[in-house]
């Protein structure tokens, strides 16, 4: 496996303070390893041990209400 990218966005806001569109910049590395990179004013960077446990917290099986696309760029 080589290096893969990807960005989240987010197609629903549902009442709420979160914003729509690109949120999240990310790449898996070969080991499987997801480092990602929000795009908010305050920005940060986290990193997960594979990309299960990044979707559990921020893909659709943490927060199916928002609607949330994950879109492979590589």
């Amino acid at each position: 496996m080589t290096l893969k990218r990807f960005e989240v966005v987010r197609n629903k806001e549902n009442g709420t303070k979160y914003e729509t569109g690109k949120l999240i910049e990310g790449v898996q590395f070969s080991d499987g390893s997801v480092v990602i990179h929000w795009l908010s004013d305050i920005s940060s960077i986290s990193v997960f041990k594979d990309f299960e446990s990044f979707d559990k917290i921020h893909g659709d099986q943490g927060h199916p209400e928002y609607n949330s696309e994950i879109i492979w760029l590589d």
